[in-house]
């Protein structure tokens, strides 16, 4: 008897998605359907006949969407998470590396930060579980209301992997599931980019400016990640 009809996960940009869909397509098969783009989430309905065929819907859709009808019984709701500060540093070093390839030099450490400040690019977590629409919205100040909002909504979910716990969280969904064997263990197809990522060294004004850039989204990580270990 299944338990659920669909897994829907929601997949913060940067944040070891790529290793949970390997996981799914490795041990549940192709039955997984990834929404790319913003503007057409309005058209999208999970319970839709459309989309029976799939097992896992995910994308890098905020939490207003996924449930913006509510949770559905049967569906299990899922996201994976990082420490807010090295996903800054993953974005930056990913642009530069792939800004650079061509000979061209990318801006500092220091300017990335001040022009994500300025751009409302700040709090990224906050902003994506939030219920108050507010992702998309970069004219909105975060604040302590915004993030208890986003805590509660995390509560809500069915999972969380969090990314420095990566094979510790596997290992525990997969038991959830009475999943006997990992099959992604013969593989070596995949690799987690950001799980255990090293960085150079930064600046005391680069960490000042990585500190006002994640200060809501630190007090989301470290509320939810004692709660859900604990």
């Amino acid at each position: 008897k299944k338990k659920f009809d669909k897994f829907i996960f929601i997949h913060p940009a940067q944040s070891g998605g790529n290793t949970v869909d390997y996981f799914f397509k490795i041990n549940f098969g192709l039955r997984n359907y990834k929404i790319n783009h913003f503007e057409d989430y309005k058209n999208f309905n999970f319970a839709s006949k459309e989309w029976n065929e799939y097992f896992l819907i995910f994308g890098h859709f905020p939490y207003e969407f996924a449930f913006r009808q509510e949770s559905i019984e049967n569906y299990f709701y899922f996201t994976s998470i990082r420490d807010p500060k090295n996903r800054y540093l993953s974005n930056y070093y990913r642009n530069k590396n792939d800004f650079e390839k061509n000979g061209n030099k990318y801006i500092s450490l220091e300017k990335f930060l001040e022009e994500r400040l300025s751009q409302g690019l700040d709090n990224y977590y906050v902003r994506f579980f939030s219920s108050d629409k507010i992702y998309t919205n970069r004219s909105i100040k975060i604040n302590n209301e915004h993030f208890l909002d986003s805590l509660e909504n995390l509560k809500k979910l069915n999972f969380i992997f969090f990314i420095d716990d990566m094979k510790k969280n596997l290992k525990e969904f997969a038991k959830n599931f009475k999943l006997v064997l990992d099959m992604t263990k013969f593989f070596n197809l995949h690799k987690n980019k950001v799980s255990n990522s090293s960085y150079p060294n930064i600046s005391l004004k680069e960490m000042e400016l990585l500190g006002q850039i994640t200060e809501y989204d630190a007090k989301l990580y470290d509320a939810i990640k004692k709660i859900k270990v604990d």
